[in-house]
Order: C-alpha cells, then structure tokens, then sequence
C-alpha cells in the first residue's frame, strides 16, 4: 500500500469538485432557490413597512441601549416605562440580538431586521437538511421552497407579518422547532435547549415539547445523559423516558435564567406582579386558557384555508392528500420496522413528530384559542409547507422504487403535482413581498421625518394606540389623546382609518383644527386646548 506524504497544512474543500459532484442542474435551482429567499428577505428589510406589533416589541432593545431598562412605555398611558413589559409578546431569543446590533449599528428599523436573516438562515437551512435527511438532495430542495407556502399577511390588518424579516417570535421559535427536530436523536438535551430558547421568542412554541418528548420514547435509545455525565445501564425504554425527561429539564434553563435576569432586575415586589401580568396576558391574548373560546369553527377553518399562497379548495385537497400519505407512510413505517426494516432515508419518531406538531397547532387554534389572528399558531402552521413537501418527496420515493408502471406514475404525478403548487407559492411570495397593502414604508418614513423635525416634544395618539411605528421611526414619544400638554399635535395614521374608523373620523372632523401634514392616510394636526 502506498502512503501519499501529507505536508501538515490544512486542506480546504475543493469547491470545483464539490459542483461537478452535485451536478449543474441541482446547483442552478439551488442558486435559484436561495436567490428568491435572499429577493424576499430584502424586500422587507427595505420595502415592507413597520407594523404596530414589531413597533412595539423593538422598544425593548432600543430603550435598553439608552440606559433606559429593558421594557416600554405604557401603551395605555404613554409612559413611564414598563421594565420586562408583559404585553412584549416576542422574547429575547429574538430581541437580545436586535439590542446588540443596535449597540453597535445605532438604533434603526434596518439594523433591527438585518438581525432576521440569521434565523430565516436557520429556518430555511433546518427545512433543507430535513428533506434531505428524510428523502435526499432534490427533496431538501423542494421542503426549502416550501418555507415560502403561508401567507403570513393573512390577518392584515388587525396582526400581520409582512415579511421574515421583520422582527417578531414566530420565525425565531419555528427555526429553534426545526433545530430541535434535527437534534432530538443524537442529542436530546440540545434539543430541549433549543425548545426552551423557542418559547423564549414565542411563548406558543411550547406546544412542541410535549409532541418531542413523546417522539423520544420511540428513538432507540443506547445511553441518556445530563451535561457529560453518560448512562447506559437500565432498559431501553427506560434509557428512552429519561431522555425525554432529560429534553424537558433543558426546556426550563433558558426560561429559568431568564426570570432570574427579571427578579434581579425588578426586585421582588415588582417581579411577583410582572408575573401576574404574563399570567393575565397569556389568559387574554387567545391562549384558549380561560375556557372562554370563540365558536365560529367554520370562520376559522376559512381563514386557515385562506392562509396559503394557493386557491383555498387547492389547500383543502393537499391537506387531506398530505394526511392520507402521511398516515399510509407510519402504516408502512410500523410493518417495515416489525420486519427488522426500515423506510427509505430517516424517516422515524422525529419526522412524523413535524407533522403531529403542524397538527397540533391547527386543531389548538381552529378549537381551543379565543383569538381571531391565524397568527397566533404561525409556529407550527409555518412547519405545513416543509413538512407536506418532505412527505411528498417520500411516498414518491417509496413509489417510484415499488418497480411498477402504477407506482412509476404515482412517484412522477407525485413530483410534478408538487413542483407545480411549489412554483405557484414561491411567485406569488414573491409578489406579495414587493407589492402594498394600503401604505408604505417610504410614507410612514415621511410621515416620521415630519414629526421629527416638527415636533420633538411628542405627539398625541387616539385613545391606547400610541403609533409605535411612527414613534420609533421619528424617536420622540406619544400619550394618549387628550393630553395635558396642547403642544404635541394629534397624529393618525392609515391603521387608525382600518381598525377604529369611527374614532379616527370623528378625531378629522371634531377634533382637529389645523392639518400640518396630511399624505397617504397619515395626518398631523392642532387640536383645541383642552378644557
């Protein structure tokens, strides 16, 4: 045998190799792939307006960079602030990040959003290597094109995500999903890190834990641990329930470290009523919790319907296509497995878990919520496109290797069906990332410079909406119409228009004496002193 002397430096991939190796066809649509996510991406980092949601969350990072505490200001009153605010439903896995980049870059909304493309990175990238596991290279291709499925406007106007780039819990808590998918075999208490760093950004990933854990009892199982400390003795099933149990002690560390960051923050005092207003917003903010729940099940299986870049019928058939595949898929997983097989790639406990998760965030919000916003269970309805997609790719795969005309077809009806829908979604993202709603972003940057540069000593808002978008864009504060001080002007905007229309009329044609600036919906205007 001869030996190659090796020179002791290090070598690095030959990426030439690695291209011929994967083929000019895969590398061009994987090229294509990356250019739409990376297309929607930027539109929202510099086309997609500040919603009222972002807004408000981002006063956490941006006060705490000026020594002001981490919290905001009172969206009733205007003010003081409120330190570890409970009505900040995105947590600090999303919004520590943002606190460091503006730290570094000043505080803006670009600097916030650039923040995002980390964990849309991680979002896309988990849905790739998860289709790649479960059925290959061009199958990780499809399950990252159908991240782009939801539409994630849905609710507009009342809660809306324009875009991932927007800083908000739900793509952080869906990527820390994927990751603990990815993590659960080899190493369960990642996972359960990862779970618990989840729930920090969206407190309504925790519905996971229970889906993951339980996926754990059907991994096999050599040895569980805690840190380095390894255990191999004991029962595999008993190996199985200790590293399930293991996941849900990690879920606890990063919310656990988190509250004492808040105790010692707050003081005991102020940290015991932080914990009652979590408690009364988590029961009033749609949890379902209080038992109070809305009963109009067909409206919101139509909105769940309507919730996707195709045809509402079309999403009705894939579900239910999807179910039967994904049902025919365990069947066989279960015959294969008591014959001492297996499915083809890893297809097991974690995988299925995915698409119980989806499932279990549809039925919690068509039955259990009292929220009207689909988007309360975007962290698992953002999981649907991957996860069908990935199914897809496998029972064409089982198919196709039955060797059979019936089966070959099935595989090839299979594929082309989804590559249709595929392309279908990605282009009207597409389009809908560029395209307006009913105002833009250049119009509330301008509405923002007017008050800026006008009006530094504040501005009054109707009734508890404090335009946090124009607040945060113009940097001065808001308080509540009427206010004391009759030199701040009162500011509407388009928003107002579409959720309060009567107060916002009646504040144009009552309450305003002088229009300072009037475009595109946004209004500043004197108001009478008040009596």
């Amino acid at each position: 045998m001869t030996t190659v002397p090796h020179d002791g430096r290090r070598r690095f991939p030959d990426i030439r190799a690695f291209l011929a190796r994967q083929g000019a066809l895969f590398c061009a649509a994987a090229v294509v792939v990356v250019a739409v996510h990376l297309a929607i991406f930027l539109a929202g980092v510099y086309v997609s307006p500040v919603n009222f949601d972002e807004a408000y969350v981002l006063q956490s990072p941006a006060n705490f960079v000026k020594g002001l505490g981490w919290g905001s200001y009172d969206w009733q009153t205007g003010g003081p602030i409120v330190l570890f605010d409970p009505i900040t439903s995105t947590g600090p896995t999303a919004l520590v990040p943002v606190a460091a980049s503006f730290a570094l870059f000043g505080v803006g909304i670009e600097q916030a959003r650039w923040v995002m493309l980390l964990w849309y990175a991680l979002f896309v990238g988990g849905a790739w290597t998860l289709g790649h596991k479960m059925a290959g290279r061009w199958a990780g291709l499809a399950v990252a094109v159908a991240t782009l499925a939801l539409n994630t406007r849905v609710d507009f106007p009342s809660s809306v995500i324009f875009g991932p780039a927007e800083v908000l819990g739900e793509i952080p808590a869906v990527s820390l999903i994927l990751l603990a998918v990815l993590l659960l075999r080899r190493h369960p208490q990642l996972a359960g890190l990862a779970l618990g760093l989840a729930a920090m950004a969206k407190l309504a990933a925790l519905l996971a834990v229970p889906v993951l854990a339980l996926a754990l009892l059907f991994v096999p199982r050599a040895s569980w641990g805690v840190l380095w400390v390894r255990v191999r003795r004991g029962p595999e099933l008993a190996r199985r329930f200790a590293s399930a149990v293991v996941l849900g002690l990690w879920v606890v560390v990063p919310v656990g470290l988190w509250e004492v960051v808040k105790l010692l923050g707050l003081g005991w005092t102020a940290y015991k009523q932080n914990l009652k207003g979590n408690l009364a917003f988590f029961g009033r903010s749609g949890s379902g919790v209080t038992g109070t729940r809305v009963t109009d099940f067909s409206g919101r299986i139509d909105k769940y319907q309507l919730s996707w870049f195709i045809p509402s019928w079309l999403a009705t058939l894939i579900f239910v296509a999807t179910a039967v595949i994904v049902v025919g898929l365990l069947v066989l997983a279960i015959v294969t497995w008591r014959r001492g097989g297996s499915l083809p790639g890893r297809v097991g406990a974690p995988e299925f878990a995915v698409a119980a998760i989806f499932l279990g965030y549809m039925i919690w919000w068509i039955f259990l919520a009292n929220s009207l916003f689909a988007r309360q269970s975007f962290p698992g309805m953002l999981l649907g496109g991957p996860i069908t997609a990935a199914f897809v790719c496998v029972a064409a795969g089982v198919a196709w290797r039955t060797r059979h005309l019936i089966g070959r077809i099935a595989a090839v009806g299979l594929i082309a069906a989804w590559g249709v829908v595929a392309v279908t979604q990605a282009v009207r993202h597409v389009e809908k990332s560029f395209s307006d709603e009913t105002y833009t972003r250049a119009e509330q940057v301008a509405a923002a410079q007017f008050i800026e540069d006008e009006f530094p000593q504040g501005i009054q808002s109707l009734d508890y909406w404090q335009n946090p978008e124009l607040t945060f864009l113009s940097g001065v504060d808001s308080v509540p119409f009427p206010a004391e001080d009759d030199s701040r002007p009162l500011v509407l905007s388009p928003l107002h228009a579409q959720l309060i229309p009567g107060q916002y009329r009646e504040a144009l044609n009552d309450d305003c004496v002088d229009f300072l600036y009037s475009q595109d919906g946004f209004v500043v205007c004197t108001v009478a002193p008040s009596d």
